[in-house]
């Protein structure tokens, strides 16, 4: 049988049938079939999505799907192509010659999963961006398990130095801080600069908001999705993305001054910053997770 090969550089796995990527697309004068599999938000892979045709048949999440098409259909982002295939999560679903699984992951945004691939009796996992230390811990466990019971042959995690990260702000701490300045603020007026790419915590804001008797005024996009998420059950045991959202407190007639929670969305090209409010892991926490999954190959990317 044909050895599979990872292009380690350019992120795509090669068979005899096929070339699957993995969040990129190369275009590489080939006779074989191309699959893109889309694994988590970033601005490289929604450029990709708002390209009038698509390049190659293209994967994403059940979670990633239901929210690009809600974005789409409340106008918070422009020109999406949602001619995409969907991955359920924990069943091995056949591509071309190979299989893969989709596993439910947590970066911090929605939609994000880590990648089981089999092919010819090899195995590979692909976990480009999670967050250990987020809300949705027992998503990493699961997939760290399952991993580690299928004995990989090859495991590649996107992986970056965490100097940079010092001023991580968790997505609880992040509900705090609003909370205490809510509940100190004289002021009747607060600006949030948040993104629609995690509507988790838009609905958390907006319930902290209500509890705390606040009206928040989301701008119509916002406030439909908002509506939307909150049907959903989180619990488990785009030039929009920098609106600024305004929150008045009805009950006071008063008007102080300003206060404002900003994070900011744009970074200096312009383009959405999806990096913001994220840490990777420690050296240290890294090397446990190395050792628990015990690969045979590893690759960062």
């Amino acid at each position: 049988g044909y050895i599979m090969e990872y292009n380690f550089e350019n992120k795509f796995v090669e068979t005899d049938e096929t070339i699957i990527f993995f969040d990129n697309y190369i275009n590489i004068d080939s006779p074989k079939e191309k699959f893109v599999i889309i694994s988590h938000l970033s601005a490289d892979n929604l450029a990709y999505l708002q390209q009038a045709t698509l390049l190659a048949k293209t994967f994403v999440s059940q979670n990633l799907f239901l929210l690009l098409q809600k974005l789409t259909k409340f106008e918070l982002i422009a020109n999406l192509n949602l001619d995409l295939k969907v991955l359920p999560y924990g069943f091995a679903v056949s591509v071309a010659d190979s299989k893969i699984t989709a596993l439910n992951s947590d970066d911090g945004l929605w939609g994000s999963m880590a990648l089981y691939l089999e092919h010819d009796h090899q195995k590979l996992g692909y976990v480009a961006k999670f967050d250990i230390h987020g809300i949705h811990k027992k998503r990493i466990k699961a997939w760290k398990k399952f991993f580690s019971q299928q004995k990989l042959d090859y495991l590649i995690l996107g992986y970056q130095d965490r100097d940079d990260s010092d001023n991580y702000l968790s997505k609880t701490g992040q509900l705090k801080n609003i909370e205490k300045t809510l509940e100190q603020a004289d002021s009747t007026q607060i600006y949030l600069e948040m993104t629609p790419f995690d509507p988790e915590q838009l609905v958390k804001i907006d319930d902290l908001a209500h509890r705390l008797d606040y009206q928040i005024k989301w701008l119509p996009g916002y406030a439909e999705l908002i509506s939307y998420f909150k049907q959903l059950d989180f619990k488990e045991g785009s030039p929009a993305a920098t609106d600024k959202t305004l929150i008045q407190r009805e009950a006071q007639a008063h008007i102080a001054d300003d206060l404002t929670i900003s994070s900011p969305l744009l970074a200096e090209d312009g383009k959405i910053d999806f990096m913001n409010n994220f840490a990777y892991p420690t050296e240290a926490e890294l090397k446990e997770i190395l050792k628990y999954i015990a690969a045979k190959h590893v690759y960062f990317v």
